[in-house]
């Protein structure tokens, strides 16, 4: 661990500098959205989300037995989209809207399903959060990105630019721009070493990606079909996992004003659904990416429409799990988890334990 003499300090500096520039980039936001707001629909919030994670490989401490399962869906179906009305890139461009709130069916954190990890900005400790509300923490020791598997019982990390790994035989040199990306089936970690590439941890074999598939962020679809990835220039793409099919998602990123007025762009995005249908990324200004950011949007792959969400309060992380279960945390200290068919599955208050940690991943 750190050494705590500098702790202190460096957390206060952190904070504030965070503090600013998320303001900032909310003000800014706020501004440009609301010269557009008239073309929504009457009622839709805007909500400003935040935060969100990636995962790596070690068994947590604590491992509870009665943990709550997702079972694995037969044909999800998608979320709703953001309106009832027909799309316009005005009103797709922006933040995720707010819908009217709906009853959850439970109110009660140990009916959350699967498991929610959080990171330490200060001492990158890795925590995960039990049904009971506590904290309890699965990786101590300085990292430069993790990534927790799908179910929830690895992690993987990068320290000096290595990737830690037990059981696997891969030494190779690591880029933490790409933060690794576990495959939904818990096989394969997808990083840069240094160019993006496939690591099958039982060999450690490496495959690179094809020389078409030209991004960053890369996140396999739930269902292990689809890759989705961004750009330096802040358009999301889609593509077959075996590099075939290539698309780029509309209205996100795209230079011209006339089918992107908001001037919005996503160059990383932090998760995808079970068929790749829809992404949480960070949205940021065209020719303003580069940042890691917090996920604050679910983004339609298809329309590049920004997909309402039935919740109250400022969202601050949004991600999927592997099957396409929609976890939302908003800035009233609440988490909220939608069913890959948009129904309120739990609405629970936020432990005051975890208040200060970044959202990192959601898993089975």
């Amino acid at each position: 661990m750190s050494d705590n003499r500098f702790k202190q300090p460096l957390s206060e500096i952190a904070e504030s500098v965070r503090n600013v520039d998320l303001y900032e980039r909310s003000l800014s936001r706020s501004r440009r959205i609301g010269r557009h707001r008239a073309a929504a629909i009457t009622g839709a919030a805007l909500a400003v989300l935040g935060l969100a994670g990636a995962g790596l490989f070690i068994t947590p401490r604590d491992a509870n037995p009665d943990r709550p399962v997702i079972a694995s869906p037969t044909s999800p179906r998608p979320l709703p989209s953001a309106s009832a009305g027909p799309s316009s890139s005005s009103a797709a461009a922006g933040s995720s809207r707010a819908q009217t709130p709906v009853t959850p069916r439970s109110r009660s954190l140990s009916d959350l399903p699967g498991r929610v990890f959080y990171r330490s900005p200060e001492t990158q400790a890795v925590v995960r959060l039990t049904p009971d509300g506590k904290r309890s923490t699965v990786l101590d020791v300085p990292n430069e990105a993790v990534a927790v598997s799908p179910g929830g019982d690895r992690i993987a990390y990068l320290a000096d630019g290595k990737l830690v790994l037990p059981g696997s035989e891969f030494t190779g040199a690591v880029d933490p721009e790409q933060v690794p990306a576990w495959s939904s089936d818990g096989k394969k970690l997808l990083l840069a070493a240094p160019e993006p590439g496939v690591l099958t941890v039982a060999t450690g074999a490496f495959k690179k990606l094809p020389k078409g598939l030209d991004g960053q962020s890369f996140r396999w679809s739930g269902d292990g079909t689809q890759l989705v990835y961004g750009t330096s220039s802040g358009r999301l793409k889609v593509a077959g996992a075996d590099a075939s099919s290539g698309r780029t998602v509309p209205v996100i990123g795209d230079p011209e004003a006339a089918r992107n007025p908001d001037g919005t762009a996503a160059c990383r995005p932090l998760s995808a659904d079970r068929t790749g249908g829809r992404v949480t990324a960070p949205l940021e200004s065209v020719g303003g990416c580069g940042q890691y950011l917090p996920a604050d949007a679910v983004v339609d792959t298809t329309s590049g429409e920004v997909v309402a969400l039935p919740v109250t309060g400022r969202v601050t992380g949004a991600l999927f799990d592997p099957d396409g279960n929609l976890l939302i945390r908003t800035a009233d200290a609440k988490l909220s988890v939608l069913a890959p068919n948009g129904t309120l599955l739990v609405q629970a208050p936020e432990p005051a334990a975890v208040k200060d940690l970044e959202l990192l991943a959601y898993t089975r």
